[in-house]
């Protein structure tokens, strides 16, 4: 007999799976496979050869939990009445599992069987993970729902506006647990007098009139009896035939939104005031940049990037028009060539180290380089190169943005010659307030010598062994007075050059005793006491000593000023220099009047000062000086009196043998 024709009243509803499979099977008495339909092949991908004569059991996993899941499923969804319904679990010949419902019926022993059964099985793998996929997205808006806190609460009520749901959330909101507002209806939370009453009421009608959305605010009556302000969005909800069931809402507290509103408005008010104040303190220096803003103005205006990309070797593949106009070439011409013999020979080394060092971690790199153009003229470029690695991080090319710096490049030069300019200008002027020190340095030598060269004529004159040797003696004081003299004028004349800025390696403790013999007039005039505290061992940095000079000197005479109030007895100018770790510290600290003033950073400021009839200069040179040497300037109050004058150098490396 065969399958077609043998009565198999196996009832499926296999209709609502989606692309279901059926698969035919019988199993004799023992539990083996005798007969498996040829579905098995695409349901496991395994020959039916290596089924049938198998156990039951060893095929189809009665136990799973998935199985188990589904057959719930299948109950909770009316799927399936029988009592002979069961769900399996197999395994593909891919590794993945397959969900099975088994309609099974007991075969009743004849001559041609011996028992057994047989049955019908249907993939319902893809219902089975809808239904998981559908349990976990309920579980997780619960979760969502019942975890709302803050300032947000869900609700539900009837027409008739009888509350049926409320959110855990609204014991934050209202104060009120959930189950104390259920059944209530939600107009006993909003008084008559109650801001946004009219609107609420107003709803009934909207939704009548077609309206499906709303969106109002209104006051809220807390269980402590003041009223909140709660903004609320909700939707009804209808039944098939169009009858209007409950309506959904979400409500939000925006009571502290509200009531910092006018404190907002205040601090914006506050704000716009200081504004004004900065805006007056900046004009000045608009006022001076406004010069230096319609010389670069064009500049900017007409500033164009430049984009390319390039392979090894720094061949063009890609340029756009503005680098072609720049170029005054066309893109053919330019596409297929290198860029590299362009840049400047001394430049052209450290631009392809540069390059060599990128990676997948560090993509990009800024560089400055000149180059010549087609006219063989210098040019200043300014690029950001990046390297582009695919995914196995494999180089693939190069893209660069760039633009012409050589004005800008002129710009920064002549700005260096102003500071330098007004630096020696500065000098100049330190030079003349200490002219008449520097005349009484030079006149106590200069008439020592005039005395022994006098002394030394009459010992001549008189003759005899004595007077000679007593003329020799003169001679030699003639000679130090001459070279004290020399060394000053030396000094002065160091300290007034015009050179150009010259960095070389420095002892800041050198300098520091060249500004005491500098300045030696005036610090006897001051009566004040220097204390030296210097790093032993000698360290040196990479300075230029004109303007350590300077700065040094502008420091001293500053102490000295504002210790000029103290008794005579009591002026002292600590002078100390240590290391730590990278950097040389120097420090001078006074025991003067200090300052009034809290930020004690803006004594740096140029045009600063707390002097009156100052220009407030000096210091800000002197911070200048320092970011020319890449080094850090501290001014501070002491914690008795007086101020301390910090510079963090960086130390310079010594060169291996």
């Amino acid at each position: 007999m065969s399958v077609t024709e043998r009565n198999v009243d196996l009832s499926l509803q296999g209709g609502s799976f989606f692309e279901s499979v059926c698969l035919y099977y019988r199993v004799d008495s023992a539990g083996c496979f005798t007969f498996i339909s040829p579905a098995l092949e695409g349901l496991l991908g395994v020959p039916r050869s290596e089924v049938v004569g198998k156990s039951f059991q060893d095929i189809f996993d009665l136990e799973h939990s998935l199985g188990l899941f589904a057959l719930d499923q299948q109950k909770d969804g009316h799927q399936s009445s029988k009592s002979n319904t069961r769900c399996a679990i197999v395994r593909q010949n891919n590794g993945e599992i397959a969900i099975l419902e088994l309609q099974e019926r007991v075969l009743p022993s004849s001559e041609e069987t011996s028992g057994g059964s047989e049955g019908l099985a249907v993939d319902v793998t893809h219902y089975v993970n809808a239904a998981v996929k559908l349990s976990q997205g309920e579980r997780k808006y619960r979760r969502l729902v019942e975890g709302l806190g803050g300032d947000y609460a869900i609700y539900t009520h009837l027409p008739n506006g009888e509350l049926t749901y409320v959110s855990p959330s609204v014991e934050e909101i209202l104060g009120y647990l959930p189950h104390e507002l259920m059944g209530l209806n939600w107009r006993e939370l909003i008084g008559e007098d109650f801001s946004g009453r009219e609107t609420a009421d107003q709803v009934l009608a909207d939704l009548q009139a077609g309206v499906r959305f709303y969106k109002f605010t209104t006051e809220v009556a807390h269980a402590s009896g003041e009223k909140r302000l709660l903004e609320i969005q909700q939707r009804p909800v209808f039944s098939p035939e169009g009858q209007y069931l409950l309506m959904e809402g979400i409500a939000k507290d925006i009571t502290e939104i509200t009531q910092n509103a006018e404190e907002l408005r205040r601090l914006k008010e506050e704000l716009e005031v200081r504004v004004r104040e900065r805006t007056q303190e900046l004009s000045q220096i608009n006022v001076q940049l406004a010069e230096s803003e319609s010389r670069y103005r064009s500049v900017v205006e007409d500033q164009t990037e430049f984009i390319c990309r390039w392979n090894e070797g720094g061949v063009y593949t890609f340029v756009n028009e503005a680098y072609c106009r720049y170029m005054n070439m066309p893109a053919s011409e330019l596409l297929g060539a290198s860029f590299l013999p362009d840049i400047v020979e001394e430049d052209r080394g450290r631009v392809l180290a540069e390059i060599a060092g990128l990676t997948p971690q560090e993509p990009a790199v800024t560089s400055e380089h000149r180059v010549l153009d087609a006219d063989k003229n210098l040019r200043w470029h300014h690029w950001t190169n990046r390297a582009l690695f695919d995914e196995q991080g494999i180089l693939r090319g190069y893209q660069s943005v760039g633009r012409d710096i050589t004005d800008l490049k002129q710009a920064e030069d002549l700005v260096q010659d102003r500071e330098d300019h007004l630096m020696r200008v500065s000098r100049l002027a330190t030079m003349g307030e200490l002219i008449s020190g520097i005349a009484h340095e030079i006149h106590q030598p200069l008439h020592a010598a005039q005395l022994f060269a006098e002394a030394t004529r009459r010992n001549l004159e008189m003759e005899g062994v004595a007077n000679i040797s007593t003329a020799i003696d003169c001679t030699r004081e003639i000679t130090n007075s001459i070279s004290r003299t020399a060394t000053i004028i030396r000094q002065l004349h160091s300290f007034t050059t015009t050179k150009p800025s010259k960095f070389e390696l420095l002892d800041i403790n050198e300098v520091l005793h060249e500004v005491a013999a500098i300045l030696s007039y005036e610090i006897r005039k001051a009566e004040v006491k220097l204390h030296y505290a210097l790093q032993k061992r000698s360290i040196s940095v990479n300075a230029d000593r004109v303007q350590m000079l300077q700065l040094f000197v502008d420091w001293f005479r500053n102490a000295f000023e504002a210790m000029s109030g103290n008794d005579r007895e009591n002026r002292h100018l600590a002078i100390a220099t240590r290391r730590d770790r990278r950097e040389l510290v120097v420090e001078l600290c006074d025991n003067g009047a200090g300052t009034d003033i809290e930020n004690t950073e803006r004594l740096f400021d140029a045009f600063y000062s707390t002097k009156p009839g100052r220009l407030g200069m000096g210091l800000s040179i002197c911070k200048t000086i320092a970011e020319t040497h890449h080094a850090k300037v501290i001014a501070s109050k002491n914690p008795t009196q007086g101020m301390t004058f910090a510079m963090r150098l960086p130390i310079a490396e010594r060169k291996k043998l």
